[in-house]
């Protein structure tokens, strides 16, 4: 930098430097001045004191920025680069090696650490006009120190109305109000927050079935658009199969399959994400962390996801499955554009339930008799040896050798269109069904097949391995069981578990 320093005559210096030049016939010095470029932790302060009201740092996913409204996480480390490379270049600095960039993103990511507990309290709720604290009901603007990653694309209207959104769901249910309740239920559920840091109390999935043009579709739209579409991860049935598709879900509040279709395999990780038990996540250039990601799974489809025929009783428990029977008369095709309009209303219709009610609602979901219905008929898909006991015997039987049995579940299957297991195989499932088994003359085994209660309460299938029929004749009645083995008594309860009943 080249700056002057004015004179008289004399020699006498009148002024400081300046960069303007003397004019003609000035007398002035001409000096040099050199600045030299702060050290690299000087650089590194600087730009971590401005950049620190915008982002900040969590352990195992990385780098979020400040929206305005919530923390969003970053796409990767390259974005916080760019925005240092552009700090840098106001500066004029010219001396910039990789250590440089590597040193200044340490040290910001050292000052904006933020520990994985200040993240998404559980009782805070973001909308587009502020934050719900649900422990105190205040409402108020906006905080960094929340530490929120998710916002909900409206504002808060305690006292808004959804009479269309109402409309449709006594349409859609066929007027079932304790369905409703079910629905309502839910709903209160997925938008609760919840304390990521241990399991859910209600370890369940809602499942959604019926024909295309029934509503389901509708429910869902309105779902996602209740919680944001930034707000949804995938629950497709390869996103539970892998680290990578896990980490998708991160800051999700629900993992959505709008069209589930095909085989599940993860079943495993399915069951723990339902649960909020801890998975092992991958997010891109992060190494792997395990995580409880706290969401709520929710899956629509026209037919039953196939699953593995046996080893599924943790699955079978945690499905909560809502069927739609009802296809309008007349479609709205403007019904979509009318729900939007009611979604702070929708939110408020949800929201007056307790949390408490909720939860006992989806726990006892199973009492309802279109819930009971529709997971017994997912029960029997999946367990087409269940369905064969149903069909060959009705009213039970009294004892058939366990190789004659398992010729008939052959030939039965056979013309069924059904995939036979192996003949040990059966033995195993027949078992987990909780069928008894003795040993007679000669080591033949031979099996007790209870009475199924098709039209009978729900929970008496699971509640005793030998129930009465309301049409079965008088001299065929059950006979008592024997008593349970503490073994035997498990498959029962898991079983009762399996059908959705508490």
């Amino acid at each position: 930098m080249v700056v002057y320093k004015r004179q008289k005559s004399g020699g006498t210096i009148v002024q400081g430097p300046e960069t303007k030049p003397p004019a003609e016939g000035e007398l002035a010095e001409r000096c040099i001045l050199t600045l030299k470029e702060p050290p690299n932790h000087v650089k590194a302060l600087m730009a971590w004191s401005v950049l620190k009201e915008d982002w900040a740092y969590r352990p195992g996913l990385g780098w979020y920025r400040w929206t305005g409204k919530c923390w969003q996480i970053a796409g990767d480390s390259m974005e916080l680069a760019a925005v240092v490379a552009r700090f840098f270049d106001a500066q004029n600095w010219q001396d910039r090696s990789g250590a440089l960039y590597a040193y200044t993103m340490d040290e910001i990511a050292r000052r904006t650490i933020v520990p994985e507990d200040s993240w998404n309290s559980a009782d805070l709720l973001s909308f587009e006009n502020g934050t719900l604290n649900t422990a105190t009901n205040e409402f108020r603007g906006h905080r960094r120190s929340d530490y929120c990653t998710s916002v909900l694309p409206y504002g808060f209207e305690p006292e808004a109305q959804c009479p269309v959104w109402l409309q449709f769901l006594q349409q859609a249910t066929g007027q079932d109000e304790q369905l409703i309740a079910v629905i309502r239920a839910w709903f209160r559920w997925i938008l609760a927050p919840k304390d990521r840091r241990y399991k859910f109390p209600v370890e369940k999935s809602l499942d959604l079935i019926g024909r295309k043009g029934t509503g389901k579709g509708t429910l869902l739209d309105v779902l996602v658009q209740l919680v944001g579409e930034d707000n949804c991860g995938s629950a497709a049935p390869d996103s539970f199969s892998s680290p990578e598709g896990l980490g998708q879900l991160i800051d999700k509040k629900i993992a959505i399959d709008a069209d589930a279709t095909g085989y599940m395999s993860g079943i495993g990780n399915f069951n723990k994400v339902v649960s909020n038990e801890a998975v092992s996540v991958k997010k891109l250039f992060k190494d792997k962390a395990t995580l409880r990601l706290g969401v709520v799974v929710v899956r629509a489809y026209n037919d039953y996801v196939s699953v593995p025929s046996s080893g599924t009783e943790g699955l079978d428990r945690r499905l909560c499955l809502i069927p739609f029977n009802h296809p309008p008369k007349e479609p709205d095709h403007r019904l979509s554009e009318k729900l939007q309009a009611e979604l702070p209303g929708i939110f408020a219709w949800a929201w007056s339930m307790s949390v408490a009610s909720a939860k006992a609602v989806i726990r006892w979901s199973g009492s309802v008799r279109a819930v009971q219905d529709a997971s017994i008929e997912r029960f029997c898909n999946d367990h087409p040896e269940y369905r064969f006991l149903i069909d060959e015997f009705p009213y039970g039987h009294e004892g058939i050798q366990a190789y004659d049995l398992y010729e008939r579940y052959v030939a039965w299957a056979k013309r069924n269109g059904h995939k036979s297991c192996s003949n040990t195989k059966f033995g195993t499932l027949m078992n987990e069904l909780g069928i008894f088994h003795h040993k007679g003359n000669g080591g033949c085994v031979f099996i007790q097949s209870p009475i199924w209660p098709k039209n009978t309460t729900f929970w008496a299938i699971c509640a005793f391995p030998l129930a009465m029929r309301p049409d079965c004749p008088p001299n065929l009645g059950p006979k008592m069981p024997q008593a349970l083995s503490p073994s035997r008594l498990r498959r029962v309860r898991r079983l009762r578990e399996a059908l959705n009943h508490p």
